[in-house]
């Protein structure tokens, strides 16, 4: 309305003027015109009043009408511009958020083809912000291994620099996505079994451990050998190819203190080997095998020394039952000692002793304790060695028929030396009996 009022106003002092610029001019008759016109004018403009404003009113609508019209084009038109302007900056808003989304998002490269660890992401993208936290899992491509480290390297990057990420308890690796490409790589080590080889022997594992498991380097391992009936035991040792030094080992182990043996797992397989050896006495065959108490053998022969001194021998074997026995002898002295009163003397020094010390008492001397003896595949005699001081002594021994209680009745010493040769003992029978 005020800028209909305006317009008004504005063709008001524009009449004005038209009228002011009659009255210049030379002619009186052009004036005297020009005031009647004036009066027309003003006589017109009474009547015109009068008429309370009609068409006043007219002519105030339709300038006003026009204006509107004018108006609402001007804001459509203002309105169009502006959201073209917005739709374009917008526009302009995302190209450029998308073009910056492009430049700062990174890709993390893992689980190539042939790699020994596998990757799995706690949250499948294609791409990471710098600053999004990479979270994933590790796993050993191969049972038989296991992962030791895991670390990313910068795609392109010459030096290869490892950076190590670190995990939870549950085995979660987690790390902040840096301003770069990556590839997820790791280091694994070869875990092992525990395997066993027995040669008449029994090993027993300590509790928790088995041979299906694959232990972990410095894994302890802890285990006992016991061995099968008749046989003792020779080694024990463990074996195998670490992975680590990539090398062979083998290494004999001793029995700890309190029983029981102990090493530490290596890189790969272990293989415990106990081995036992059959002893002589153990075979099948043997008469003396495992009985409930030891058996005595013992005969009688004659020495004399020159024309004066003669000694009743007594010579035998005593049988333990577990593949020893116990080789003595000992002299009655019916004529007298060196001095007459039957003191000690001795046959041999070392091992093989004789001696009384009255004409009516004698002095047992087990000359050879703990031997352990062999039997010939014949069966028919044993052999035993013994270090008789300055040189080893080899006996042998027929063996005889069993009796009713199963044990040879009689053995037959072929032949015994002493160290120094004064006393031997050839073809000597002697007699089972119970001590």
């Amino acid at each position: 309305m005020a800028k209909n009022k305006s317009l008004l106003l504005f063709s008001a002092i524009a009449l004005l003027a038209s009228c002011g610029g009659g009255n210049v001019g030379p002619d009186s008759s052009s004036a005297d015109k020009s005031t009647q016109e004036q009066s027309e004018a003003a006589s017109s403009s009474v009547i015109s009043n009068t008429s309370e404003g009609v068409s006043s009113a007219s002519s105030e609508e339709a300038p006003s009408v026009t204006s509107s019209s004018e108006e609402e084009s001007l804001t459509s038109v203002t309105e169009s511009s502006s959201e073209e302007s917005s739709s374009s900056e917008s526009s302009t808003e995302e190209s450029s958020s998308e073009e910056s989304s492009q430049e700062i998002a990174y890709t993390v490269t893992a689980n190539k083809p042939g790699s020994s660890i596998v990757f799995t992401f706690l949250e499948e993208k294609e791409s990471y912000l710098p600053g999004d936290v990479v979270s994933f899992t590790a796993k050993a491509a191969s049972s038989v291994y296991e992962v030791t480290s895991v670390y990313y390297q910068i795609d392109g990057d010459t030096s290869y620099l490892k950076q190590f990420i670190g995990h939870t308890a549950e085995g979660v690796y987690s790390f902040p996505m840096p301003e770069a490409n990556i590839t997820l790589g790791g280091e694994t080590r070869r875990l092992g079994k525990i395997k066993l080889s027995e040669d008449h022997t029994t090993i027993t594992l300590s509790e928790g451990l088995d041979t299906q498991t694959y232990y972990s380097v410095g894994q302890r391992v802890n285990f006992t050998v016991s061995v099968d009936e008749g046989y003792q035991l020779s080694s024990v040792k463990i074996s195998g190819y670490d992975y680590d030094s990539k090398e062979p080992y083998s290494r004999e182990l001793s029995e700890e203190t309190g029983g029981g043996y102990t090493f530490v797992m290596f890189s790969g397989d272990v293989t415990i080997t106990a081995v036992a050896a059959e002893i002589p006495h153990a075979a099948e065959h043997d008469p003396w095998a495992n009985i409930a108490s030891d058996a005595y053998y013992e005969g009688k022969t004659t020495y004399r020394d020159g024309a004066n001194y003669t000694y009743d021998i007594y010579v035998g074997l005593v049988m333990h039952g577990n593949g020893t026995l116990d080789y003595y002898a000992y002299a009655f002295s019916s004529g007298g000692g060196d001095d007459g009163d039957g003191d000690y003397w001795a046959l041999g020094g070392y091992d093989f002793r004789l001696g009384g010390n009255s004409a009516n008492e004698s002095a047992r001397r087990e000359t050879g304790d703990n031997v352990e003896y062999s039997l010939a595949d014949d069966l028919s005699c044993l052999t035993f060695t013994w270090d008789s001081g300055s040189r080893a002594q080899t006996t042998v021994v027929n063996i005889g028929q069993k009796g009713s209680n199963g044990l040879p009745g009689t053995i037959t010493i072929v032949e015994h030396k002493d160290n120094s040769g004064y006393f031997s003992v050839k073809n000597l029978v002697c007699s089972y009996s119970i001590a």
